[in-house]
């Protein structure tokens, strides 16, 4: 009896504690002050910054990287099927119209984990503004594996 409840035990344990086979994370990121103030900037905030200005040496260069940047972790249960991540926005100056970018990645170049990055800087960050809202889908086979999306965000 004692060893049933153990198994039963270990069973629901394990069952909670791994992983979806799926996963999707997202890191969003929004560059807009160039300046960096070691004194009052949160640490991991003006790493980020330091890593995306890194090698832009005139203020034409530094504002190209003006934007949003979106780092994304993940995985699917089946590495044999190439996969599709799906970023779309919405931008200030463009509210209703929704823009899309796609990275596709190959069956062969897929891990155990794996991460992607989308940027939306330069001309289209100056002309358009900041993005509004976003969804972002991990999709396999025209199948939506699992996605995150910003809480403003609508259909």
């Amino acid at each position: 009896m004692r060893l049933a409840w153990l198994s039963l035990l270990g069973t629901l344990w394990l069952g909670c504690t791994s992983p979806p086979a799926n996963h999707l994370q997202v890191k969003p990121v929004h560059l807009s002050d160039l300046e960096i103030d070691y004194r009052r900037e949160n640490q991991m905030l003006h790493f980020e910054k330091e890593r995306l200005l890194y090698g832009a040496l005139s203020g034409s260069e530094r504002r190209a990287r003006q934007g949003h940047y979106f780092w994304v972790d993940w995985k699917v249960a089946d590495p044999s099927l190439p996969v599709s991540l799906l970023l779309e926005y919405r931008q200030e100056s463009t509210t209703s119209q929704l823009h899309r970018q796609v990275l596709e990645i190959p069956a062969g170049e897929i891990k155990s984990r794996n991460r992607a990055e989308f940027a939306v800087n330069g001309p289209e960050y100056a002309e358009r503004g900041r993005i509004t809202s976003w969804r972002l889908s991990l999709r396999q086979e025209g199948v939506e594996l699992a996605e995150e999306e910003s809480f403003v965000w609508h259909d």
